[in-house]
C-alpha cells in the first residue's frame, strides 16, 4: 500500500509541475495568463485520455497475442 501511495504522490507532483510549466511556457509566448492556463489545461487533459487510451490498446493487443 505503502508503494502505491508514493506513486500517487509522485504523478500528481508531476502533474502539477508539468502543467504549470505549460502554462508558464504559454504565458511567455502568447502573453495572455487565462488563455495559457486554458491551453494547459486542455491540453494535460487531451493527453492523459491519449495516454490511457493508447494504453489500453496496447495492453489489450499484448493479451491477445
Amino acid at each position: 500500500m505503502y508503494y502505491k501511495e508514493e506513486r500517487l504522490k509522485k504523478i500528481l507532483a508531476w502533474k502539477i509541475i508539468s502543467i504549470s510549466s505549460t502554462a508558464f511556457i504559454t504565458w511567455l509566448h502568447i502573453g495572455s495568463i487565462i488563455k495559457s492556463a486554458y491551453f494547459a489545461f486542455v491540453l494535460h487533459i487531451a493527453l492523459t485520455v491519449l495516454y490511457y487510451t493508447f494504453s489500453f490498446i496496447w495492453d489489450r493487443k499484448n493479451n491477445d497475442a
